[in-house]
Order: C-alpha cells, then sequence, then structure tokens
C-alpha cells in the first residue's frame, strides 16, 4: 500500500501489515520471523511523535517536510476566556499541515512590554509619560525589533515543527489586541465566546477550594465571597473587549 493509505495504526505496531511481524519460510522448511517495523517516535513527545509520523509518510511518497526560513507576517491569535474549550480549540488548529498552535506562551503580554519599552525608550527626551494600561503609537524600527524577537522565539518551534504559522492561544491576549493588531496588521483573531453561566460553572468546578488563577484573581477582591459573581465579572470584562475589538477590526475577526 500507497504510505498514505496506512491507518495511524500501521505506524505503531497496533495494527496493519508494517506493525505486524514479517514470517518468511526458507528452501530448508525454516520460519523466519522479521521483527515488526516501528518508526523511532516512541521516545518523543506526543507532538513530536506526530511530526515524526508525518514526516515519515511524507518521505515514503517521495515528498519532503516545508522549509521553514522566513519570518510569519500573519500569525493567528485566540481571544477568549478561560474554561472556555481553548485547549480543544487549540488541538484543533494545531492539526493543521501549516499552522503551530502551543500551549499558551504569554507572547501578547511580552510584545506589550517591549512596545511600552521601546515608546519610553525613543520618547524619554520628550517629557512625556504614559500609564501601563495606555495604548502607545509605535515606530516602523520599534516594530521590526519587536517582530524580530517574536521570530527568534517562534523560529525555531515552527522549525522543528515543520510548519509556516504559528497560533497563540494565551488568555490575556484580550488586554493587548490592539498593540498585537499594531504590531503585526496581518494578524487573524478567532473570537471564540463561551455562555457565562457556561463558564461561571466550569470556573468554580475547577477552583473547589477557592478562586485562583485563569484570570479571575483581581475579580475576586472585587466580590469577596461570591464566586459566581466574581467569574461572571470576568466574563463580562473580557467578552466585553473581545467584541469591542471584533467589531472595530471585522476583516480581522472569526466569531466561533
Amino acid at each position: 500500500r500507497r504510505s498514505s493509505d496506512l491507518e495511524a495504526g500501521d505506524l505503531t505496531g497496533e495494527a496493519g501489515h508494517c506493525g505486524s511481524p514479517d514470517k518468511h519460510v526458507t528452501s530448508d522448511g525454516i520460519s523466519l520471523t522479521a521483527p515488526p517495523f516501528r518508526p523511532a517516535t516512541a521516545e518523543l513527545p506526543r507532538t513530536d511523535q506526530m511530526d515524526a509520523r508525518r514526516l515519515f509518510l511524507c518521505q515514503a511518497d517521495g515528498m519532503q517536510m516545508p522549509e521553514v526560513n522566513s519570518p510569519c507576517d500573519s500569525p493567528v491569535f485566540i481571544l477568549t476566556t478561560s474554561r472556555s474549550g481553548s485547549t480543544l480549540l487549540r488541538f484543533m488548529l494545531d492539526s493543521h499541515p501549516d499552522l503551530a498552535c502551543p500551549p499558551e506562551t504569554g507572547i501578547s503580554a511580552a510584545c506589550a512590554q517591549l512596545a511600552r519599552s521601546w515608546y519610553a525608550l525613543e520618547n524619554a527626551d520628550s517629557g512625556e509619560r504614559r500609564l501601563p494600561t495606555e495604548s502607545v503609537d509605535l515606530s516602523s524600527r520599534a516594530i521590526q525589533a519587536i517582530r524580530a524577537a517574536v521570530d527568534g522565539a517562534f523560529g525555531e518551534y515552527l522549525r522543528r515543527r515543520g510548519k509556516g504559522r504559528w497560533c497563540d492561544k494565551s488568555l490575556d491576549t484580550y488586554q493587548f489586541a490592539e498593540m498585537v493588531a499594531q504590531i503585526y496588521p496581518e494578524a487573524r483573531f478567532i473570537v471564540l465566546t463561551r455562555h457565562c453561566m457556561d463558564v461561571v460553572a466550569s470556573g468554580v468546578e475547577a477552583c473547589p477550594w477557592g478562586l485562583h488563577r485563569f484570570g479571575f484573581d483581581p475579580f475576586v477582591v472585587q466580590y469577596p465571597g461570591n464566586n459566581v459573581a466574581a467569574v461572571a465579572a470576568y466574563w463580562l470584562s473580557c467578552t466585553q473587549a473581545n467584541l469591542a475589538f471584533a467589531e472595530k477590526h471585522p476583516r480581522s475577526c472569526h466569531h466561533v
């Protein structure tokens, strides 16, 4: 069979010809059994196993894995609240042959911090001061420098994965979406929205000993002793920001 016809089990020894012993009887009547073929992926993490199998299939069909030599100009960002199924969406997106979606990296917050640092240094002599939460207008030099830093972080990851485009699902991206859009004008945003009460139920269940993590902490302070109100307030703040951004950038956003 062609390698494209092989099932997943064929590559792991679970089913099919490639995973079964190859029996051969010699002219002397001696039965010989060859060990089953197994790609050397058993010691790799699950994601790397998938990429190693993909590499094997490409080479068996006479194809080559794509070379990643150029920076990614149009990354994808997921705008969502916690407890909304973003991890499942990440795995779905990561299965695309050209899109690599790692766990949360905090890259949006890093871009925003670099942007504020560049702005402060470039305008140090002007006497102008901006609050950390205020947006800033970046120079082309600052944008190029920030993108170069991000490319350095993601470039090796894309090369290992054999993919040309990256996606980030960090939960705090909603706070820095405008800055990200300024740095990456060709970026695309997936606005993932789950019903408020489903997020509340999931958040309370995930924190049986008290709300913490997942972006809840600032809202717990506002609503002490009321977990439902705290998660609902978090959902409202995050969702309003995401929908406002999507309304301002309709061509860059896709609602889920």
